[in-house]
């Protein structure tokens, strides 16, 4: 059996005021330290977030990429995923992390990319963004829960079986139109 520990929202990543949510990120991530699997059969599939890459050195980020939070969340989630990593050495837990990218879909954060552009359009208002370079995998929540579904079926051998989860073809925001 496997326990599947997915805290917050979807595009609850970046926030306006990360120093008055640090409580709720360190929370969810908490709750679930806390709901971790006892017994013979220990598996868990903890969905943590590309926050935990910071800015990328490189593109695309891949899971030997460093750890190097720029928000409380994300620094949250590094110390999730080594409490995990923690318990994998210690009690034989057997663990798949999540790296989800750019999440978008049904209950994404207005304050995320993807909604804000499709909330300033239906408004008919001019969609400005600061800067069209940076890249990004938007993946869709049914696809990050596609994949959350077949990490349930993978067999883990060595706890290092995280992943970045990737939806599709990286894209710029200058190319969403």
């Amino acid at each position: 059996m496997w326990w599947c520990i997915w805290p917050g929202r979807v595009g609850g990543g970046v926030v306006p005021g990360p120093v008055e949510n640090l409580a709720d990120s360190y929370g969810g991530n908490r709750f679930g330290s806390r709901s971790l699997p006892r017994g013979a059969n220990r598996k868990l599939i903890y969905v943590s977030s590309a926050e935990v890459y910071g800015r990328p050195l490189r593109s695309p980020v891949g899971e030997d990429h460093p750890l190097s939070a720029r928000s409380p969340y994300g620094a949250a989630k590094i110390g999730a995923e080594k409490l995990i990593e923690a318990f994998v050495h210690a009690f034989g837990l057997r663990a798949v992390i999540l790296r989800p990218f750019s999440i978008y879909g049904p209950g994404a954060s207005s304050e995320s990319l993807i909604p804000r552009i499709i909330d300033l359009a239906r408004k008919g208002l001019p969609v400005l963004l600061r800067d069209l370079r940076p890249v990004r995998d938007y993946c869709f929540v049914t696809d990050l829960a596609e994949a959350t579904a077949s990490a349930c079926s993978s067999r883990i051998e060595d706890w290092r079986s995280s992943t970045s989860a990737r939806c599709g073809e990286p894209a710029s925001s200058g190319s969403l139109r």
